[in-house]
């Protein structure tokens, strides 16, 4: 079996790291080693017997991000391997948005830092003013679920989602 976890920071293990850091390139080895045998899908993995897993989790990831890198993910498997296939998803705040800018995806976080050095902020500024509303927010959210249910669902591919952040009103 081949388990494969997607989320935002709860799923990537932050909570785990002793620094808070929530950035990969900013860890030791150690600290990755620990953080991913620690985290939910780690301890998982180690309770199913599996020596690994895959964690394609991110601190302050979207929804959108986690069905456009869990997709991404499966197709980099050979087609014989995902029969035996596990994919658990941690879904996330629905108010958090990623748009592709200057060459990357970037995030889009309520009531958080957007980088003003390279206008970011006047993108996530438009974002709070006028996309972010509680009936679109859920709406998308039930999209993303959805597509993702259905591209494992064609693959016959295992799953299981659950939601890490409950839909509420949006910050004012």
């Amino acid at each position: 079996m081949r388990l494969l976890v997607n989320g935002c920071s709860y799923t990537w293990g932050a909570e785990l790291h002793p620094l808070g850091r929530e950035q990969k390139n900013q860890e030791t080895q150690e600290e990755r080693q620990y953080r991913e045998e620690h985290v939910w899908g780690g301890q998982l993995a180690r309770k199913l017997g599996l020596s690994e897993y895959t964690n394609i989790a991110v601190g302050g990831g979207s929804n959108i991000r986690i069905l456009r890198t869990t997709i991404s993910e499966i197709l980099k498997i050979p087609d014989n391997e995902r029969k035996d296939l596990l994919v658990i998803v941690g879904w996330s705040d629905i108010f958090r948005y990623e748009h592709y800018y200057k060459n990357a995806w970037q995030k889009i976080l309520p009531n958080w830092y957007n980088d003003k050095i390279n206008g970011l902020d006047k993108i996530a500024d438009f974002y709070y003013r006028y996309m972010m509303e509680n009936t679109s927010c859920i709406e998308q959210f039930l999209i993303n679920c959805v597509s993702l249910q259905s591209f494992l669902q064609a693959y016959s591919i295992k799953y299981l989602f659950f939601l890490l952040h409950s839909p509420q009103q949006k910050m004012k």
